[in-house]
């Protein structure tokens, strides 16, 4: 059974060859909005659909300083990498001291 979204997202970050999900950030900042504004109570489910229609099922629960979000969604792997550290390169590990 399909369940439709309870919203959609209207935008996409333009990375090659893209992004598919519908933007955990932006889910959890949604929650927060709808928690403050009593449009969502704690536990309740949200529905976020991204621009080609993948969701995220997320809900919230309430802490003395905001909100802790639970997101849920479905991932596949689409690529595999290997770093290859060179220990002579200053910056092997970053830029962070």
């Amino acid at each position: 059974m399909t369940i439709p979204p309870t919203a959609a997202t209207s935008y996409s970050v333009r990375e090659r060859p893209g992004i598919r999900s519908p933007c955990g950030t932006g889910t959890s900042a949604k929650l927060a909005c709808l928690a403050q504004d009593g449009k969502l109570q704690p536990g309740e489910i949200w529905r976020q659909a991204s621009i080609i229609g993948s969701q995220f099922t997320a809900s919230y629960q309430r802490t003395a300083e905001g909100i802790i979000p639970t997101i849920r969604g479905e991932a596949w792997v689409c690529g595999d990498n290997q770093l290859i550290l060179n220990p002579d390169d200053p910056f092997c590990w970053g830029i962070a001291p």
